[in-house]
């Protein structure tokens, strides 16, 4: 998140008055449900910015998508659940489409956590390299290493 001064896309900034301009209209879920989706196309586009390397995203861009959400979340009701519950299911749809074996992926990343703690660091960066290839990035933490597949061309071609 940077203090940049870009602009924050429309569908962000007008999300809580184009639902309820909707609504308003005679309950007009469709029209409510078509800003919906503008809404979460933007914000993976803020979050597909950010995450670039060197990406980023204005704090006022990630604040109005924030408030977006919570209006979702009143509003509609639609986002209570758990997010990382959501995002693992998404990702495990996505790898089934890739024809990726999850089990293998985590097996993977438990051998490459256990070469890392006997030190064996050339057989963990071997695995890294064998996930990265696949589309499988990881992110070390102290509770542990979470993963996300990164669709390229190369895998976007295959999953067609």
């Amino acid at each position: 998140i940077v203090p940049t001064a870009a602009p924050v896309p429309k569908e962000i900034s007008g999300f809580a008055e184009n639902i309820a301009a909707a609504l308003d209209d005679d309950l007009n879920t469709s029209v409510c449900l078509a800003h919906t989706a503008e809404l979460l196309s933007a914000i993976n586009l803020l979050c597909d910015q950010a995450m670039a390397k060197k990406g980023q995203a204005s704090a006022a861009a990630v604040q109005a998508a924030r408030g977006a959400l919570e209006t979702l979340r009143a509003v509609l009701g639609i986002g209570t659940g758990d997010a990382e519950q959501f995002l693992r299911r998404v990702r495990d749809r996505k790898a089934k489409k890739l024809g990726i074996d999850i089990a293998s992926v985590e097996q993977q990343i438990q051998a490459r956590s256990d070469a890392r703690q006997d030190k064996d660091f050339a057989r963990a960066d071997e695995i890294r390299g064998a996930l990265e290839k696949m589309g499988v990035e990881m992110f070390d933490s102290p509770s542990g290493t979470s993963w996300r597949l990164v669709v390229s061309q190369e895998n976007a071609t295959t999953a067609n």
